[in-house]
């Protein structure tokens, strides 16, 4: 008997370290998860993009059924609905922003009003919207913003419409307005509005209010022209959106081969880099302190990334960016490559939001990423709850 036991118990030690070992086993794989990358699948095509001390933003398009604002915390990456689906009884959201601190929107058939965080409908109406035709009013029905903007002490607010609207949200009053402008446009501290337009960067001075009753809304009293022409030739092409570095020191402008950088205290334009092949050229771009990322025309290697804004050195370049992460559960799928990008947006923690297409967006951090706990190495799908 003394025999059987000996080997009952030789038996066992295996079987029991074998089931300590496995929590530890669990543990390294949780380890292995790539954080790098993280993949964010919505139900509807988000059109804003934006941000506070605490979450991330997402609108749905003004064109869609749904027209949600959804909120994503960005430390644990957990989401919640702002303003649910669109309803009968609520009004559209057309665009919206936020200062970092204070939502606004421009809401159908209302005009642009302070979020109060709870119902659309009752928030703080600053700028009516009204008729067409009628002079006393500075939005129509037909003026549909697309992206607002904000200056860095969140006291001016642009709107991106056809015409352009700069409100100063303490005083309730619109200080100005600018034709349609092209993609890029920024507003500073005195209000003063910055567009591209033509061959050059426009500046739009705040001229202290626009009358309602005014004849031309769309004066240009004191515009001022910055031409970049003498560093890119006449150029008519496409413009893929203009950046400023924190506190709006510089503006960034990528055209043709060329990364342009305007000065802002002493008004003049540079040559920040410039690829060594003409035919390279940029795309859509995106700043950070943490890194730069940019989307060029080249076929082999479209995607370029430097360190920091040491735009001194040589970017890394490469072909695709390969998440490891798969959008579904099937053995036989392949894990998602981004290759093309909509647009690019960098958080305050440095994670880049790569939109991929109208609903989704890939997450990316080469340092990896911060925050959004419950996001990372996976792929998260955002839906509205069924009725």
């Amino acid at each position: 008997m003394k025999k059987i036991a000996i080997l009952l118990t030789v038996m066992l030690v295996p079987i029991m370290a074998l089931a300590q070992r496995k929590p530890a086993t669990a543990t390294k794989s949780m380890q292995n998860v790539n954080n790098k990358f993280a993949i964010v699948l919505f139900d509807e095509w988000i059109q804003n993009v934006y941000e506070d001390a605490e979450n991330i933003y997402f609108q749905g398009t003004q064109y869609g059924d749904l027209n949600t604002l959804r909120a994503l915390n960005k430390q644990t990456g957990a989401f919640r609905f702002v303003v649910p689906k669109k309803k009968r009884e609520r009004a559209r959201i057309i665009c919206s922003g936020c200062d970092g601190t204070n939502i606004y929107m421009q809401l159908e058939e209302k005009g642009i009003v302070l979020f109060n965080g709870t119902d659309v409908n009752t928030s703080d109406v600053l700028v009516p919207e009204g008729p067409n035709g009628i002079e006393t009013y500075y939005i129509w029905p037909a003026n549909r913003g697309e992206a607002m903007s904000f200056s860095p002490n969140g006291r001016f607010l642009a709107m991106k419409a056809d015409p352009c609207i700069v409100l100063d949200t303490q005083t309730k009053k619109v200080v100005r307005m600018v034709r349609r402008t092209e993609e890029g446009f920024l507003v500073t501290d005195n209000g003063d509005f910055y567009a591209i337009r033509e061959n050059g960067l426009w500046k739009y001075p705040n001229n202290g209010g626009v009358h309602p009753n005014e004849f031309n809304k769309l004066n240009e009293k004191g515009i001022e022209t910055f031409s970049f022409e003498k560093l890119t030739g006449s150029y008519y092409g496409e413009y893929h959106g203009m950046y400023s570095d924190a506190g709006q020191q510089a503006i960034y402008l990528p055209i043709r081969n060329k990364l342009l950088k305007f000065t802002m205290d002493n008004q003049q334009w540079s040559e920040a880099f410039a690829f060594n092949d003409e035919n390279k050229e940029f795309g859509r771009m995106a700043f950070s302190p943490q890194h730069i990322f940019a989307c060029t025309s080249e076929y082999t290697k479209p995607f370029c990334e430097w360190a920091g804004m040491n735009l001194a050195a040589q970017p890394k370049t490469f072909d695709k960016l390969n998440t490891g992460i798969k959008l579904g559960k099937s053995p036989y799928e392949s894990s998602e490559v981004v290759t093309l990008v909509k647009s690019l947006y960098y958080d305050a923690q440095g994670n880049l939001w790569l939109q991929t297409s109208d609903q989704q967006f890939v997450v990316y951090n080469p340092d990896g990423i911060k925050g959004l706990s419950n996001l990372k190495g996976k792929c998260t799908k955002q839906e509205i709850p069924k009725d």
